[in-house]
């Protein structure tokens, strides 16, 4: 019992010490994005422009300063907003539904 409790408490120690996303690790992810939620949406429907496009976006967003978390999160739902119209006929909203879920992540680790 005293060997679990130890093994719990380094696990925790070591959780709390992860480094926060950086934007390169952003750009890795968002770019390679997969949606495995078996959705009806075509990933090669999303073709490589707009995933560019998408990311490209989304990387000048979480480029600026926020005084906030709520600030970042919102300029992340922004871009999603500004290419649904386009990626909706395409059948890649799954894609750009993951992708905006990275970007949040990135706002919630790296602002308070």
């Amino acid at each position: 019992m005293r060997t679990v409790t130890l093994l719990l408490l380094v696990s925790c120690l070591v959780a709390a010490c992860a480094k926060p996303m950086t934007l390169s690790d952003f750009r890795f992810r968002c770019r390679f994005a997969d949606s495995s939620s078996g959705s009806f949406d075509n990933l090669s429907g999303c073709n490589y422009q707009l995933q560019e496009n998408v990311c490209r976006e989304y990387a000048n967003v979480l480029s600026q300063q926020y005084l906030s978390r709520d600030e970042c999160i919102q300029g992340c739902r922004n871009v999603q907003r500004s290419f649904s119209l386009q990626a909706t006929p395409m059948g890649c909203q799954s894609y750009l539904n993951r992708t905006r879920t990275i970007c949040e992540q990135y706002c919630r680790q790296n602002y308070q």
